[in-house]
């Protein structure tokens, strides 16, 4: 379920857009107050924000609105519009049309229903890394999803020698066992820091995307992309630790010169999921491993 920061802002988000969205249901102060089981000064003071929003009365709330919404969906876009508006450092307060779905359903869930997901292939040598891709597999499967992992995330793996990197290629490996991660990259990608950056620079505006890492800059470095106010999509990033998947708030983070630093790639010749082999250096032969590849000379599969 969304962790505490989530729902404080999901719980400020309807507080702040609830006379707008009860003036769209057409609900006086007095209805709206009798169908949650309070009074009229109390929807009165939450809307002036004379208090904050309890967890009991957005549950009501919710219960309410999800209600009302299945039988008027007509508006339902018009609300989602207005209520995630107020909402920049988490996804939406919606799964699946409810409000009441979201505030209890589970985090990884939600973020494979509804984003892109890339996963940094260094958050798999964390101590809870086993649990979690164990956790990621069940989720991939239920949502029919998969997420994509940046060659030159990988390639530093490859080329330690440590446990922890061995460990966590096999952990790629049980999700490429399964067709549930894409490798991707091209020709041009620089080191992954920098790869990732000019993916979401270049998709940010076409589709929801996400980025699972423990590089706390390069999340909010991401994340800066919903500055733009004509963005109708979101971009969010998140790490993973003993409860599970959890959220990175919006910060301001120092601007940096980007390093492009092209190495090796893979060629291929058709659209569709195949296996290749990965052709590195000639250091590395002994290293190569095989993994599902796409072909993306230019990223437009994203």
């Amino acid at each position: 379920m969304p962790d505490e920061k989530t729902r404080r802002v999901m719980i400020k988000s309807l507080q702040d857009s609830l006379r707008v969205i009860r003036n769209l249901m057409s609900f006086s102060v007095e209805d709206f107050a009798f169908a949650i089981g309070t009074s009229p000064q109390v929807i009165k003071d939450l809307e002036a924000k004379k208090f904050e929003m309890t967890s009991t009365q957005y549950i009501a709330i919710a219960a309410l609105m999800d209600n009302y919404f299945e039988k008027h969906t007509e508006i339902l876009s018009q609300v989602k519009k207005i209520l995630d508006s107020y909402g920049k450092n988490y996804e939406t307060s919606f799964s699946e049309n409810s409000l009441l779905k979201r505030w209890f359903e589970d985090d990884l869930s939600n973020v494979l229903r509804n984003y892109r997901v890339f996963l940094d292939a260094e958050i798999l040598k964390m101590d809870c890394a086993e649990n979690f891709v164990e956790d990621l597999i069940d989720k991939l499967e239920e949502n029919h999803a998969t997420v994509i992992i940046p060659l030159r995330s990988i390639e530093p793996l490859r080329e330690a020698e440590d446990f922890e990197s061995e460990r966590a290629l096999d952990l790629i490996q049980q999700l490429q066992d399964k067709n549930l991660v894409q490798i991707r990259f091209e020709e041009s990608d620089p080191d992954f820091y920098n790869t990732i950056l000019k993916v979401f620079e270049r998709f940010h505006n076409t589709r929801n995307l996400f980025l699972i890492t423990a590089d706390e800059e390069l999340a909010h470095e991401v994340l800066k992309l919903n500055d733009a106010a004509e963005n109708e999509f979101t971009v969010g990033a998140g790490s993973v630790g003993e409860s599970g998947l959890f959220f990175y708030s919006q910060e301001s983070y120092s601007d940096f010169a980007e390093s492009w630093d092209e190495e090796y790639f893979v060629p291929s010749d058709d659209d569709e999921t195949t296996k290749k082999e990965i052709f590195v250096k000639e250091s590395d032969k002994e290293e190569i491993k095989t993994l599902n590849t796409n072909d993306f000379n230019d990223w437009e599969k994203v």
